[in-house]
């Protein structure tokens, strides 16, 4: 079958992409299916109310994209938008559970590719797929998942009291939910919520470095101690022979310079976590191991108004 003359080849190859995706998936979609006031490039059937998918290459604004969604919606009909990627949409702040509007981009060959947020990438088939089938859902919060792997960066720092070598470290990325989702617990200088004094990711740091076969690594302890530039006490990193604190200030500033480079030694460590912390991240969940990070998510199309 060949593209209309009205028809990019490009938006002719997604839009069959989706209908075989949809068919070998036991999916009975159809093509340029129409109903009052819409007109669909794929319209699906699910285990609840269709699913239209709508491929937008050329440039449409937020407000006629909602229009147009909303008249899906009046006849029973849940809008999957694919938008080409690098598309702007003024206003369009976050991902949001009544508009699922996702970008696609060509990968070479003639395969495309549709991207979940920064979150993961996936095929145009499995993507079609497994949102016909209720598998990609929205969740308005990002979980981070129980066991995480964690790049640690280790660098120089003197005592400024006694003059002894310490080697603090630092996360090189944030926890992750199972979906990929940033979800890092919130942090501030001169408090006790830094990751990096975290029971478990301290436990971790230790047994990385008793095993690690390059430059010895000296870490500094962590522990509460007063400080007398804030008035107060908070966990922090402390020299591991006099035990004089490494205020936070002087610790942020390090870190700042490491994240450009120069590392004294970095690893990546797996850490089962003590707890769970979720974060107001809105977004479309698609976990590898159906770990949503909210249990009760579902598919806006078996829920559409909730």
């Amino acid at each position: 079958m060949k593209s209309s003359a009205s028809e990019s080849p490009r938006h002719f190859a997604i839009k069959h992409g989706i209908l075989d995706a949809c068919a070998r998936a036991g999916f009975d979609a159809k093509a340029e299916a129409r109903g009052k006031g819409w007109r669909a490039d794929v319209l699906a059937p699910t285990s609840g109310i269709p699913v239209a998918y709508e491929v937008q290459l050329s440039p449409q604004g937020l407000t006629k994209t909602i229009a147009r969604q909303e008249r899906f919606w009046s006849s029973g009909v849940a809008g999957c938008w694919l938008f080409l990627e690098g598309t702007k949409l003024r206003n369009l702040n976050e991902e949001r559970p009544d508009l699922p509007l996702f970008f696609v981009r060509e990968t070479g060959s003639g395969e495309f590719a549709v991207s979940l947020g920064d979150r993961r990438v996936l095929s145009l088939d499995v993507f079609a797929a497994e949102y016909a089938r209720g598998r990609i859902r929205f969740c308005n919060d990002a979980v981070s998942k129980p066991t995480q792997e964690l790049r640690l960066l280790f660098y120089e720092m003197p005592c400024w009291k006694c003059g002894q070598m310490n080697h603090p470290y630092m996360l090189g990325q944030p926890f992750k939910a199972a979906c990929n989702a940033v979800a890092h617990p919130h942090e501030s200088l001169w408090a006790t919520t830094k990751s990096e004094y975290r029971p478990d990711v301290v436990f971790a740091a230790q047994r990385f470095a008793a095993q690690h076969a390059g430059v010895a690594l000296l870490l500094p302890t962590v522990a509460v101690r007063r400080s007398r530039t804030v008035g107060h006490e908070y966990l922090s990193f402390g020299c591991r022979v006099c035990d004089s604190i490494f205020g936070d200030w002087h610790i942020h500033e390090a870190e700042a310079e490491i994240r450009y480079g120069g590392a004294l030694a970095e690893g990546t460590v797996s850490v089962a976590m003590t707890d769970v912390f979720s974060k107001p991240i809105p977004h479309w969940c698609y976990p590898a191991d159906d770990s949503y990070c909210v249990s009760s998510a579902v598919p806006p199309f078996l829920n559409p108004r909730s």
